[in-house]
């Protein structure tokens, strides 16, 4: 289901994923949300909105992957508004995702225009 806005915080989210992902480094939630200004707890949304509307909409691996908890991979709520479920092979899944996230050019990506 598209989102009907973007949310807030996104589009600085996104400017951060973007530099860190051609940095070939992952980000923690944490910083993200100061860097946003949101709560760590208000990050879904940016997050959910830049998979859904620039990843998952134009076959891109997941830039939001390489956001991840203090402990270095993403939180419980990674899956939110997905039907994927993969138990143990999580990690194994996530690892593939994030060199695919370091091997893509983001550099020309851009979020959708306002609606």
């Amino acid at each position: 289901m598209p989102w009907s806005s973007m949310p807030a915080g996104t589009e600085t989210v996104f400017k951060r994923l973007k530099a860190s992902a051609r940095e070939m480094r992952t980000v923690r939630y944490m910083d993200l949300a100061e860097e946003a200004g949101l709560a760590a707890v208000g990050l879904g949304q940016p997050l959910g909105y830049i998979r859904d509307e620039v990843c998952r909409a134009h076959g891109l691996p997941w830039l939001t992957s390489i956001a991840v908890a203090k402990n270095g991979v993403p939180g419980p709520g990674f899956f939110v508004g997905t039907d994927l479920t993969l138990g143990e092979d999580f990690e194994v899944w996530w690892r593939a995702m994030v060199l695919q996230v370091f091997a893509t050019d983001w550099s020309s990506i851009e979020l959708p225009s306002s609606r």
